[in-house]
């Protein structure tokens, strides 16, 4: 398993070009916004939401945002598009 500094070496540079990112539907009414190079993995996840029955809301799903970690320096693995939260305010 990468740390977070070595996933932002992979992934980065952070905030990249909208050319650079895709929106995926997720089972439910959840949309994201992702790296390109993860649109094949958040299908997958996408495939486990539906084969559980597990509906994302629109309201509190997500995933890029280019912006930096809260109280920290660094830039959250949101801004490289290769993290989601799903539901975000009732899934712990």
């Amino acid at each position: 398993m990468l740390t977070t500094t070595q996933l932002r070496n992979a992934w980065g540079p952070p905030c990249r070009p909208a050319s650079w990112r895709v929106t995926i539907s997720l089972h439910g009414a959840g949309r994201i916004t992702v790296d390109t190079r993860t649109q094949a993995a958040f299908v997958a996840l996408d495939a486990c939401l539906r084969a559980h029955n597990y509906r994302t809301r629109r309201a509190d799903t997500g995933a890029y945002n280019c912006r930096r970690i809260t109280g920290g320096t660094g830039y959250s693995l949101h801004a490289y598009g290769i993290t989601a939260d799903l539901n975000w305010q009732t899934n712990p």
